[in-house]
């Protein structure tokens, strides 16, 4: 499993991926792990072939929050050969589950299209628990609806509004 100590090394694998103008906010390191129904036959089987299993089945993410968005880079290796980029906006995504507790943080985004579950240890990097705290709390705010560029609303004629008249009980309308 990868640890970093440098936070400015996991930021800089970010840069490819940020829109022009955009801000980094945050920065988590985070795993996925098999299954613990998987994990302990596999270490019953044999120590040290559970062990290589679990290595090779674990994911390894790194997570930005940005002014915009979430971004999640699945990635290999200590030098962060991303494999797989997942992004959603922070004003328009599917429904995530977060829950922090003494040393994981847990985000869940139960999106279809793509899914994202991952653990944050409080020693994946330097400040991890405080900076994955922080995306599960970008996520778990309210959303607001899409706005759409103008051009792509529909036009709507203005409506001419007829002068307030108060009614009274009994007057003929």
């Amino acid at each position: 499993m990868a640890r970093f100590k440098d936070p400015n090394f996991v930021a800089a694998a970010f840069h490819p991926y940020l829109q022009p103008g955009e801000q980094l906010r945050n920065i988590a390191f985070g795993v996925k792990q098999p299954s613990m129904g998987l994990i302990i036959p596999l270490f019953l089987l044999a120590i040290v072939p559970g062990a290589i299993a679990t290595a090779l089945l674990t994911k390894e993410y790194v997570v930005a929050l940005t002014d915009r968005r979430v971004i999640v880079l699945h990635f290999k290796g200590s030098q962060i050969q991303v494999q797989e980029v997942l992004e959603y906006a922070l004003n328009y995504h599917a429904p995530a589950e977060t829950s922090t507790g003494s040393i994981f943080t847990h985000i869940k985004i139960n999106d279809p299209a793509k899914p994202f579950v991952a653990k944050f240890h409080r020693a994946g990097m330097p400040g991890n628990r405080e900076q994955a705290m922080a995306i599960a709390a970008a996520l778990s705010q309210p959303q607001y609806p899409q706005q759409f560029p103008q051009q792509h609303q529909q036009q709507q004629p203005p409506q001419q509004q007829q002068p307030y008249q108060q009614q009274y009980p009994g007057q003929p309308q």
